[in-house]
């Protein structure tokens, strides 16, 4: 998959959670960093990507219904978050 590619679902929403480290995630074209403890609702619809900018581990816990499906349920976004 590309780098910079992003996904979204049809009727899933999700939860993150930092366990560890920081992360950066992009929500349509919000772009912010998650630190430990921090969690984030992401509505369906909605479409993300997360990445780690830095140098240091880190972990995430995702929550979210199980679905039958889960490809007919995601739609992939290519150079959803590409730099430049």
């Amino acid at each position: 998959m590309d780098p910079g590619a992003g996904h979204s679902h049809g009727s899933i929403e999700e939860i993150y959670f930092v366990l560890n480290g920081q992360l950066t995630i992009k929500l349509d074209d919000e772009v912010t960093t998650l630190s430990p403890r921090d969690a984030v609702r992401i509505g369906p619809g909605t479409v993300r990507a997360v990445r780690n900018d830095t140098d240091q581990e880190a972990a995430l816990a995702m929550c979210s219904v199980r679905v039958g499906d889960p490809r007919a349920e995601s739609q992939f976004h290519e150079a959803f978050w590409v730099e430049g």
